[in-house]
């Protein structure tokens, strides 16, 4: 494997297990995508870590959190204002079972 698979082969399950100890009750697809998406934008732009500032694992870390809170905002963007579904199903029979049943024989 090349350096970029390397790394991404080295980081991302430690990081996946922090984020998962940090938010355990956090969908774990979510936690996947975030942690992915944090070894992806070190792997892309590695120029924007300053190994003097933190060390690499904290880094990692602080880039998962906000992608895990940016993936919180837009779940929650996504379901604003939707119908939940059970309170539109029929409960009583539509009462045509009889001509639909005629419909399909």
């Amino acid at each position: 494997p090349d350096a970029a698979g390397a790394f991404a082969a080295a980081a991302l399950p430690p990081l996946e297990a922090a984020l998962a100890r940090r938010f355990p009750r956090a969908d774990r697809h979510h936690l996947g995508e975030a942690a992915g998406t944090a070894v992806l934008a070190v792997i892309r732009r590695p120029d924007r870590y300053d190994p003097a500032r933190l060390p690499l694992p904290a880094f990692l870390m602080m880039v998962a959190r906000r992608d895990l809170a940016n993936l919180w905002a837009a779940d929650g963007r996504h379901h604003r204002g939707r119908i939940p579904w059970e309170p539109v199903e029929l409960t009583a029979p539509a009462r045509n079972e009889d001509e639909e049943a005629a419909t399909l024989a």
